[in-house]
C-alpha cells in the first residue's frame, strides 16, 4: 500500500500518543521559537493525530463551544517539522471538518506574525473575524457536517510530496 496520511481520533488514556503530541509540540517551540502550550494538551475536548506509517506527525486539539457557542475550536494545530508541506494539517483539518455535525462555525486563532498559518487558514476557507488583543486575529469557517467526533472512522490522505520518504523509514 502506497504511504498515506492516516487521520483519526486519539483516546486521551493512549499515553504514548500524547507523548508524541507533547514531543511534537516542544520540537516546535524550540524550533519556531513559540510559545510553550500545555493547555490545550490539558483542557481539550477532541484530539486528533494525523500519522504516517503509524507514526504520529502531526495533531489538532480541539475545544467545543469555546469561542462561539456553537463553535469547534482548534487550541493548537502542529505538525511534525520534517513533514511539513505534505498535506498533514490539511489532512487534519479535512477530518475535524467533516466530523464537526452540531456546530456551525471552525474557529481558530492565528498569531498576526505567523504568515504560514495566516495563509494556511485561508487557503483552507476560513474569514478573518476580528482580533484577539495585540497578537492574534480570530478566523472562522461555516461548518454543515453530516458526522460527530463519536464516529471513529479512520481517513487516509495521499502525501503530497515524495521527498520526505527518508522520514517514513525511520
Amino acid at each position: 500500500m502506497e504511504d498515506v496520511i492516516k487521520v483519526c481520533l486519539v483516546n486521551r488514556k493512549d499515553r504514548e500518543s500524547y507523548e508524541r503530541i507533547e514531543d511534537i509540540n516542544l520540537e516546535n517551540l524550540v524550533r519556531n521559537g513559540g510559545t510553550l502550550r500545555f493547555e490545550g494538551i490539558l483542557y481539550h475536548d477532541y484530539a486528533v493525530v494525523a500519522k504516517i506509517k503509524d507514526r504520529i506527525v502531526g495533531y489538532t486539539l480541539l475545544a467545543k463551544n469555546f469561542f462561539l457557542d456553537d463553535d469547534i475550536y482548534v487550541m493548537q494545530i502542529a505538525v511534525d517539522n520534517k513533514f511539513k508541506g505534505v498535506g498533514v494539517g490539511s489532512a487534519m483539518y479535512d477530518y475535524v471538518e467533516k466530523h464537526s455535525k452540531g456546530f456551525k462555525h471552525f474557529t481558530a486563532n492565528v498569531n498576526k506574525n505567523n504568515i504560514a498559518s495566516k495563509c494556511f487558514h485561508e487557503k483552507f476557507g476560513f474569514s478573518p473575524f476580528g482580533e484577539e488583543g495585540n497578537t492574534q486575529y480570530s478566523y472562522s469557517k461555516k461548518v454543515n457536517a453530516k458526522k460527530d467526533f463519536s464516529d471513529k472512522e479512520v481517513y487516509f490522505y495521499p502525501i503530497k510530496k515524495k521527498e520526505h520518504e527518508s522520514e517514513l523509514s525511520k
